[in-house]
């Protein structure tokens, strides 16, 4: 096989007329990690979609997950990151920019503010070695973690509730977002085999479930109820349908399901972090 030489960088550049409008109009295809179909317009969208609605990005394919736990969480990443976390609160994300104590880059990566004392750090393991290897070196109150998913246990007097969306028998590559309500407000949103939890008080729970945006489709919402426990924790699952269309529009239909059947399809599962619009 001949390989022909490539254009320099420099002379691309003076042939289109600068480096922005270059990178913009490349003819080549975006990296694959060959095991999902891509799903996204541009970089121009996925940035403003950051800033002004919501970005949905699947990382569980190439990056690695650190959770980070304890009263001392938030006072280990201010210190390692140079971008100031003075707003940071939970249920937001950022970029982490980690650099050592003499200046120098380290990495950055994803950083999720979870909830109260609970982080996860989504990157390349560059960042990730260097928060652990604080966390041995120093006297942090925090612990860290690199399984998959984060381990929730019920508040004492509370209750948990899991919602998940499962995408197994759903044959095309693009994927409905799902809308979970409860009691009268949304909670949360999921996409292509992921899920989250909320916690809530014993008492009588109304859940939701609705596709956003999907035209042409059957059953795209559904609704039930349940009488919440303390100290417990419950699993709706959302089953997402599509064969093709001789077999009819696609479907969903949304159920309770046990313990067991809850835990395994977590241990599969993305976890879904998700912002309401202003």
């Amino acid at each position: 096989m001949t390989f022909q030489p490539t254009e320099r960088l420099e002379t691309a550049i003076r042939r289109v007329g600068n480096a922005v409008d270059l990178l913009r109009n490349m003819p080549g295809r975006a990296y694959s990690h060959g095991v999902v179909d891509a799903q996204f317009t541009n970089w121009q969208s996925e940035v403003q979609a950051w800033r002004k609605a919501c970005a949905f990005l699947d990382q569980s394919h190439h990056m690695i997950d650190l959770y980070v736990k304890g009263p001392g969480a938030h006072a280990l990443l201010a210190s390692l990151g140079v971008n100031s976390f003075a707003n940071f609160r939970p249920g937001m994300a950022k970029q982490f920019v980690v650099t050592s104590p003499d200046g120098l880059y380290v990495g950055d990566c994803v950083l999720f503010y979870l909830e109260e004392n609970l982080f996860n750090l989504v990157g390349r393991r560059t960042v990730l070695d260097w928060v652990e290897f604080n966390v041995a070196s120093g006297n942090w109150d925090v612990t860290t973690d690199r399984s998959k998913h984060p381990i929730a246990t019920p508040e004492p007097g509370k209750a948990l509730v899991y919602f998940l969306q499962d995408d197994t028998n759903y044959q095309s590559a693009l994927r409905p977002t799902t809308r979970f309500g409860l009691n009268g407000s949304w909670v949360g949103a999921t996409q292509a085999n992921a899920y989250f939890y909320v916690s809530v008080d014993p008492g009588e729970q109304h859940l939701c479930a609705s596709w956003q945006s999907w035209a042409q489709a059957g059953h795209t919402a559904a609704a039930d109820h349940f009488l919440a426990e303390a100290d417990k924790s419950y699993f709706f699952v959302v089953r997402d349908l599509y064969i093709n269309a001789d077999h009819g529009p696609a479907s969903m239909k949304l159920e309770l399901t046990n313990s067991d059947e809850g835990q395994l399809l977590i241990s599969k599962f993305g976890f879904s972090t998700s912002r309401a619009r202003k």
